[in-house]
């Protein structure tokens, strides 16, 4: 364990390196591009972001309301606001414990149920998402001629194990093991839960906007920026992107974003600058409003709080 806890921090501290350096060797070029930023393209891009933080927190109250757990709009909103701003500072979900723990002690919702919920979240988003990016890379093909191997792999392989996990899951009996135990209820939950249609259809539909909305901003940046690409391109890159959001090998994806992006965008054919520009773009309109919002709802819900 420590031998991976180490890694780890080697792990953050070069993506960390490898950012500084790629903003240091661009710095003029990044600060030239969002001063040409207009305010009417800055309002849309603040738009799309508030929208990603709407479908975020509609997730939660879809999955929530599953287990009849009804919450106000200040509280899902700001627990998905909360949520990623808690992100940018420690990897590996902080804000989702967060959200966990305001759930647990604010309803009373068992942090089994929670971890229910955020298994289904993840099994459907990265079904959803999978399948898309298969849909694109063959529409791609048959109308650019363009085909990725690497990237087709992913979607793939993605997909056949998330069908499989959703299709093949057994009930498993209990053990004596009282721990052990906790996990096993976890999965024979979501045996019920798949089971349910229209809450997957709905955490689909939910996803599919979500990623639509990503794909026509990641189209709007490059619209900015003066490099029109196609929407297949727009959602190619989208797609990549959000499968590192789920992850979050760093906070926030921190280095890891922006790497698919430029990688993604290099992949179209564009340039590497044009993709770190893209990616600084998108990052800087972001952070804006991610602790804004956070820290406006971290204080309503923390007040809620020492209410109840």
């Amino acid at each position: 364990m420590k031998f991976l806890k180490y890694f780890y921090l080697v792990f953050i501290l070069v993506i960390v390196i490898l950012a500084v350096i790629f903003f240091k060797n661009n710095l003029n070029e990044i600060i030239e591009t969002i001063r040409k930023v207009s305010f009417f393209d800055f309002l849309i891009l603040s738009t799309l972001t508030i929208i990603t933080i709407i479908l975020n927190g509609n997730k939660i109250e879809i999955l929530t309301r599953y287990y009849n757990l009804k919450l106000k709009f200040k509280e899902w909103f700001g627990l998905s606001a909360i949520t990623t701003m808690s992100n940018y500072l420690a990897p590996f979900g902080l804000g989702m414990s967060l959200r966990g723990i305001y759930l647990k002690k604010k309803h009373n919702f068992s942090y089994k149920l929670f971890l229910t919920t955020l298994a289904t979240s993840y099994l459907t988003s990265f079904l959803l998402y999978s399948l898309v990016g298969i849909l694109i890379i063959l529409y791609a093909y048959l109308k650019y001629n363009f085909f990725n191997l690497l990237i087709s792999l992913i979607f793939i392989i993605t997909f056949i194990a998330c069908l499989a996990i959703i299709i093949f899951s057994p009930k498993i009996r209990y053990s004596k093991n009282k721990y052990v135990n906790h996990f096993i209820w976890i999965i024979n939950n979501w045996n019920k839960m798949k089971k349910n249609w229209r809450l997957l259809i709905k955490l689909s539909l939910n996803d599919f906007f979500s990623l639509l909305n990503y794909s026509i901003r990641i189209f709007f940046i490059f619209y900015i920026l003066s490099n029109k690409i196609s929407f297949t391109s727009g959602i190619l890159i989208s797609l990549l992107t959000l499968f590192s959001l789920i992850i979050g090998l760093t906070p926030a994806s921190i280095g890891v974003k922006e790497a698919l992006i430029v990688y993604s965008t290099t992949v179209i054919g564009k340039s590497i600058n044009l993709g770190i520009l893209v990616a600084a773009i998108d990052r800087g309109v972001s952070i804006v409003y991610v602790f804004i919002l956070g820290g406006i709802f971290s204080y309503l819900l923390l007040k809620n709080l020492r209410n109840n």
